[in-house]
């Protein structure tokens, strides 16, 4: 058996669709599962970078995912075409010449001081 290198989950509402990648890029495992088997599966596995869709509840699951000791990648909605099945394929190339910038699971803390920065600003009087 090849030893995951990389492990990319499709966010669902019920069913999470998780692709494991070995370094070569050769597919180790597709899961589809369940919202509450997710991280009792991730525990099982090393290690290795998980990279998800940046969207409002992939915070959430980044901060449940780095407990795990896994490193956690959200990738913008922009970037996802890249990783599409009709141009991210080995025979054409692989990965794209440029990867995409992958951005920090926000922390708790760090969303509740913008939010009251930003309701102290509304309720500022207005002189």
């Amino acid at each position: 058996m090849e030893k995951v290198s990389m492990i990319g989950i499709d966010l669902a509402k019920n069913w999470f669709q998780l692709h494991g990648a070995a370094a070569d890029g050769s597919v180790v495992f597709r899961k589809k599962l369940v919202r509450h088997k997710v991280l009792d599966f991730l525990a099982s596995q090393p290690n290795c970078p998980v990279a998800m869709e940046a969207c409002a509840s992939a915070h959430w699951w980044g901060r449940g995912i780095m407990e795990l000791g896994h490193e956690v990648r959200l990738v913008p909605l922009a970037w996802m075409s890249f990783f599409a099945a009709e141009t991210f394929s080995p025979e054409s190339g692989g990965r794209p010449s440029f990867l995409p910038r992958f951005l920090a699971a926000l922390m708790p803390s760090r969303g509740r001081s913008a939010i009251n920065r930003r309701s102290k600003w509304a309720i500022a009087p207005k002189t």
